[in-house]
């Protein structure tokens, strides 16, 4: 199982810290005083049912949204306050979808996470590089002239994470990343993932796949009601049983007996 005990330096602040923030749609609230603080190079999954709140959560963590009451503070710096520049380096959000009405070809849509990084209109050798490395980690380099809007939806998914990846931020923040993608493939970037959050950057993802989320992540957060209701280990989440309630079912755990990765059985209640 791909367990890992995080000890990030006592010196640092989290990654991401989000206190009691707050956000509604209108007279609908989706987040109500949700916090949850994430430690440098943490593979975390945010869960929960349909409508919990999850992907307003990340979008309030990217600054997509910014919180009618509360704070979000990247390493220790209020979010809002951050200048452009900074926040990319900071901070990369891949949202649930992308539509692009224009003929942007896969290399181009990859090209845009560089603007950040990029002082100049023209891109630098580092820029290139990083771009080809992004296509060729996530095995898309094929598409790279192909126009985006004629690729697949799982081929989409992996352009966007590639443009993720050449942005090269501190903290990742991504919607669905595994949507739309084959098994081969989910467990391609799951890893790829995992051996991003080893390398110092931190990964939070909106995640409905259970079994990922248990064998792969070091923190499962769990929301429901727009608050975010328990962040632990994963173990420590399946035996508190809280997974029970949020989704209304019964789960069973069992652990892999080869890689000891938690896998569940479900049943309705």
């Amino acid at each position: 199982m791909n367990e890992r005990t995080q000890t990030p330096a006592p010196d640092l602040a989290p990654a991401l810290d989000l206190v009691k923030v707050a956000y509604a749609f209108g007279a609908v609230t989706a987040v109500r005083d949700a916090s949850v603080h994430i430690p440098v190079g943490t593979f975390a999954a945010i869960v929960g049912p349909n409508g919990a709140g999850k992907s307003t959560l990340l979008k309030l963590a990217a600054g997509i949204l910014a919180p009618s009451r509360g704070s979000v503070r990247i390493r220790g710096a209020s979010l809002q306050s951050l200048p452009d520049t900074e926040r990319a380096a900071q901070v990369g959000f891949l949202p649930q979808s992308v539509t692009s009405h224009f003929p942007y070809t896969c290399r181009e849509m990859v090209s845009m996470g560089r603007a950040g990084r990029t002082p100049s209109f023209f891109a630098s050798s580092a820029d290139h590089d990083a771009v080809d490395a992004a296509l060729r980690s996530l095995r898309v380099s094929h598409l790279a002239d192909r126009p985006f809007p004629r690729t697949s939806g799982g081929e989409q998914r992996l352009v966007l994470l590639a443009k993720m990846l050449a942005q090269d931020p501190e903290v990742l923040l991504l919607d669905e990343p595994l949507a739309s993608l084959d098994l081969s493939r989910t467990l391609e970037v799951a890893t790829l993932l995992s051996a991003r959050a080893r390398s110092g950057r931190t990964v939070v993802a909106v995640m409905h796949d259970l079994d990922t989320a248990m064998s792969r992540c070091d923190l499962v957060v769990v929301v429901h009601n727009g608050t975010v209701v328990a962040a632990a280990h994963p173990a420590q989440v399946c035996d508190s049983r809280v997974l029970d309630t949020v989704y209304n079912v019964r789960f069973r755990w069992i652990r892999d007996p080869e890689t000891g990765a938690l896998l569940h059985v479900a049943e309705p209640i």
